[in-house]
């Protein structure tokens, strides 16, 4: 047992000596690996914090352009609404799009009703012979007429029409487009 004893000290010194450079290098590598980790961190955090400070300043100008939008249609939607002359708006597939005030009281059927309907379901088959059937078709001619509109009561009455193609600009290349 007293040879096992002498011999120990004698290892545990080579192997401490052997170790601590060992180990050194070891906590030295990882304290350079902790120092780049936290400089990529700090960059990392550097590019959230800009990349919010654009997203916040994009945020504020899609509101700001949510609430010009809003104020030019409540503002065309008020000229529309205070227009003498009934106005029906029809999509290129046919459903009724808009529908104002006047011509709610013409026809005698309410917005409700008609928006979003077909055109020749809802107000097609109230008008007499000579309203063209085919004034979809013909896209970019504007015309105009006189036709007899049986109202929803069951009153004929003679309506001066005028239909006027929409053209909008596609928002990807700005070119008008028929509607």
């Amino acid at each position: 047992m007293d040879r096992k004893h002498q011999d120990s000290p004698g290892l545990n010194n080579q192997q401490d000596d052997q170790g601590i450079p060992l180990f050194n290098e070891v906590l030295s590598r990882f304290d350079l690996s902790t120092l780049r980790l936290q400089e990529s961190y700090n960059q990392l955090r550097e590019q959230v914090s800009s990349l919010t400070v654009e997203l916040e300043k994009k945020h504020e100008q899609l509101e700001r352009n949510l609430r010009e939008k809003e104020k030019t249609e409540n503002h065309l939607s008020s000229i529309l609404e205070t227009l003498p002359n009934g106005v029906v708006v029809v999509d290129r597939a046919g459903k009724i799009t808009t529908f104002n005030r006047e011509a709610e009281l013409i026809t005698g059927i309410t917005r409700n009703n008609v928006e979003g309907e077909w055109f020749d379901q809802m107000l097609k088959p109230s008008l007499s012979r000579n309203f063209p059937a085919d004034f979809q078709s013909r896209n970019s001619m504007s015309f105009a007429g006189e036709c007899i509109f049986t109202q929803k009561r069951g009153k004929e009455i003679q309506v001066h029409y005028t239909v006027i193609p929409l053209r909008e600009k596609e928002r990807d290349t700005g070119t008008e487009v028929e509607s």
